[in-house]
């Protein structure tokens, strides 16, 4: 849709670079609904890669074409063996043991210490929205008086101030409420690590501390939390998986489930360990974040947060 405004030029793509078994779907009249029917084929069938090629193809210097082309193209991380593992028939713990670890990615945890830990990260997380009280995306404390978010959720605020919310929609409560100060201290375009760190107007984080990532070694199936003010409402947990890492430029991809205005939330290991920021979701597809060391590492390098 960032490529075609008329659905016969799309039409024109599906008949010179994939098969009539593809054209037949792509036979809606708007565009919206013609390219939610095609993306749901597509992936049903196993041919979003064909769709990803002519789309590149046809469209080689649009960058919202290109950063859905890396989604798809993602290096695949080893998967774990699944395959069924016979089991005798006379059965006994001297033979298997009692249970098992199957995913050291993912350790037992103590429930009351780990809800303790969730609450605390709760506590750091906020919605950014305009003074007139516009949810536009989602934030979190990376400083005493520091909040990182997305680049785009900050150029969506056009003229108007930033203002990052923490503790909204808690117990009827609507939160502390902080003006972030203009410009951006540091800041990446979206086609790189899509972050700009703002300066709150007071240092809220001397109460609730904040964020400090650490190098984090992606695996194929670990836990990956998000939290999130998903359609602008109230603090969510997205729980998903792991699925891919891409180098160059450096993104992880997950199955964790997000919605408009998760854009600039924070992302966590089983332990609350931050190791992602949100970026996008390719519908249908999965959802994509950008590693925190390689977003910190820059930020360091600019002398606006310590070195980790």
């Amino acid at each position: 849709m960032a490529s075609y405004s008329d659905f016969q030029e799309l039409r024109h793509l599906m008949r010179q670079e994939c098969d009539d078994a593809l054209i037949s779907i792509a036979k809606g009249i708007a565009i919206g609904p013609g390219v939610d029917a095609l993306l749901d084929w597509a992936e049903q069938e196993g041919r979003s890669r064909c769709l990803s090629e002519a789309l590149g193809k046809a469209r080689p210097g649009n960058t919202k074409v290109r950063l859905y082309r890396q989604s798809l193209t993602a290096l695949e991380l080893p998967k774990r063996n699944s395959a069924m593992v016979s089991v005798p028939a006379h059965w006994s713990p001297a033979l298997s043991g009692l249970e098992a670890m199957v995913e050291k990615a993912n350790p037992l945890r103590v429930a009351a210490a780990w809800r303790a830990e969730m609450g605390v990260a709760e506590s750091r997380v906020c919605r950014m929205e305009s003074e007139a009280g516009r949810a536009v995306g989602t934030g979190f404390l990376v400083g005493t008086d520091l909040v990182l978010t997305n680049c785009h959720v900050y150029r969506a605020f056009q003229a108007q101030t930033p203002v990052a919310r923490f503790g909204f929609g808690e117990a009827a409560a609507t939160g502390v409420a902080s003006v972030c100060k203009e410009p951006p201290l540091a800041f990446s375009t979206e086609d790189r690590l899509d972050y700009a760190l703002l300066r709150l107007a007071e240092p809220i984080g001397q109460e609730r501390g904040w964020f400090r990532p650490k190098r984090h070694q992606f695996g194929r199936d670990q836990l990956h939390l998000i939290l999130q003010h998903a359609s602008g409402g109230p603090l969510q947990l997205g729980i998903g998986q792991v699925t891919a890492v891409v180098d160059l430029p450096p993104r992880v991809t997950y199955s964790t489930n997000t919605e408009p205005g998760s854009s600039g939330s924070p992302a966590f290991t089983m332990d609350w360990q931050l190791v992602a920021l949100h970026h996008y979701g390719v519908k249908g597809v999965n959802n994509v974040g950008i590693p925190m060391v390689a977003i910190w590492e820059e930020m360091a390098k600019a002398g606006v947060v310590p070195a980790s």
